[in-house]
């Protein structure tokens, strides 16, 4: 970290140097080094992640790496409450994590389907009435917003990082961070009054790679 710190102290006097942030929250962390500075959200191949419209009642997708700043058993806490099915989905990085802290919550309406590939994941979003989110830690950007958007799917979430970035009132509900109850309330909510064409919207008019390659383009010819 030192650095880094050291690296944008330097970088910043050189006049064809810009600093790029994925997220508008990131670059507010640096700016006080960085100075000025470009925001470029991410992409995705949208044709990776098809929309459905058609999905299965009161049924909740989670998917990401399995470690404790995920927070996976948030999810699940939150999930049941509701009254919500819930698929999990992604690789197992914290063993100790997951079989303390996953595996003793799982039954016929919380399982686990392992590290699935892109299409059998893109699938299993569809199909599912909302997207939790539970990182507990502040994600710099996160993928796995933009993807559950362009499926279709609404998203029920903490307030993480760069999230209120990507998940707007139309197309899903952030609460604080560890309140289980709070996002327990509002699952029906989302599933109930979020429009699914207007995720996959959101998603084609913010997200897409092509217009993330084409804004670097552009600053690259200005350097």
């Amino acid at each position: 970290y030192k650095s880094h710190r050291l690296t944008a102290r330097l970088t910043r006097r050189l006049r064809n140097h810009d600093y790029v942030s994925i997220s508008r929250f990131l670059g507010e962390q640096w700016a006080n080094l960085i100075g000025d500075y470009t925001v470029i959200h991410n992409g995705i191949e949208l044709a990776d992640w098809p929309f459905s419209a058609v999905t299965e009642r009161k049924t909740a997708v989670w998917c990401g790496r399995f470690t404790p700043e995920k927070g996976a058993e948030f999810a699940i806490a939150a999930a049941r409450a509701a009254g919500y099915r819930l698929t999990l989905a992604g690789p197992v990085y914290d063993q100790q994590y997951f079989d303390e802290k996953v595996v003793p919550l799982l039954d016929e309406k919380i399982t686990y389907v392992g590290h699935l590939s892109q299409a059998e994941l893109a699938a299993l979003v569809g199909k599912s009435a909302v997207g939790l989110v539970t990182s507990v830690w502040d994600e710099p950007f996160g993928l796995a917003y933009v993807e559950m958007l362009a499926c279709g799917t609404p998203v029920a979430g903490f307030r993480s990082g760069a999230a209120a970035e990507i998940v707007t009132k139309e197309v899903g509900v952030l609460v604080e961070k560890y309140d289980v109850q709070a996002l327990a309330r509002v699952l029906g909510e989302v599933e109930g009054s979020r429009d699914r064409e207007a995720c996959r919207r959101r998603a084609e008019r913010e997200f897409p790679v092509a217009n993330m390659v084409d804004t670097y383009v552009k600053l690259y010819g200005m350097t």
